[in-house]
C-alpha cells in the first residue's frame, strides 16, 4: 500500500467580492461556519489542518492548526493560495477545499486518497461529472516550484495549470450538487433550501 503523509487545507484568501465583501469562510449555515464543516470532513483523515487567509486571522485560528496567508497579501487568486498551503506544510500532499463548499460529501477524503492509492505521487482533482473542481485537489507538495515558476510567469488561471500537470480524475459525479459553490446571494438561498436535507 502506498503511504505518504497529508494534511488538508481551507483556501479562504478571496475577497467574497459578489457576496458584498462577505469573508465566506466565516458565514454560517447549520450553525457553524462554512469552514468548521468542511475542517469536521477534511481532519479525520489528515495530519494539520492549515487554512489560507487573508484577514480575520483570529477568527480562523480557532479552526486551524496552522494560518497561511499569500505571499504579496494582494488576494492574487487561488493558485496563490495554494502555493502558501503547500510552504505551510511538511506532509507529502494537502488535501484541499475551498472555503465556499460546505456541502462537500462526507466521503470526499476517502475517496480522493482511494484514487492516490491507485495513482501514487500523482495530482488528483475532483470531477463532478461535468467539469473539474480545481481547488478538490489532492496536491503534492514537490510541486512548489513548478507552481511558484507559473505564477512568476504572471500566469493566474489556475485550472490551465492544472491541466499541465496531467492531473487523475476522481469521479463524483453521482454527488455533484454537493460542490455548490456559494459566490452569490442566490447561491447562499440555494444552499438555506438545502437545509434540511443536510441538518445533523
Amino acid at each position: 500500500m502506498f503511504k505518504t503523509s497529508i494534511d488538508a487545507a481551507i483556501i479562504a484568501g478571496g475577497l467574497g467580492t459578489r457576496l458584498d465583501g462577505a469573508d465566506k469562510g466565516l458565514l454560517e449555515w447549520g450553525k457553524q461556519r462554512f469552514a468548521e464543516h468542511i475542517a469536521q470532513k477534511l481532519r479525520p483523515y489528515t495530519e494539520n489542518l492549515i487554512i489560507n487567509c487573508n484577514r480575520n486571522l483570529p477568527r480562523y485560528g480557532i479552526i486551524a492548526d496552522i494560518l497561511v496567508h499569500d505571499e504579496d497579501k494582494t488576494f492574487a487568486g487561488p493558485l496563490a493560495g495554494l502555493l502558501s498551503v503547500i510552504k505551510g506544510s511538511d506532509a507529502n500532499y494537502v488535501l484541499t477545499s475551498p472555503c465556499d463548499t460546505p456541502l462537500i460529501p462526507d466521503d470526499y477524503a476517502p475517496r480522493m486518497l482511494a484514487v492516490l492509492q491507485q495513482n501514487p505521487n500523482r495530482l488528483i482533482v475532483a470531477h463532478d461529472g461535468s467539469q473539474l473542481q480545481p481547488l478538490h485537489l489532492l496536491l503534492p507538495t514537490n510541486l512548489e516550484d513548478n507552481m511558484r515558476a507559473y505564477l512568476n510567469s504572471g500566469k493566474r488561471k489556475l485550472t490551465s495549470w492544472l491541466i499541465l500537470q496531467s492531473p487523475v480524475f476522481c469521479n463524483f459525479s453521482d454527488a455533484a450538487a454537493d460542490f455548490l459553490n456559494v459566490n452569490s446571494p442566490q447561491e447562499f438561498n440555494e444552499l438555506r433550501n438545502l437545509t434540511e436535507k443536510h441538518s445533523e
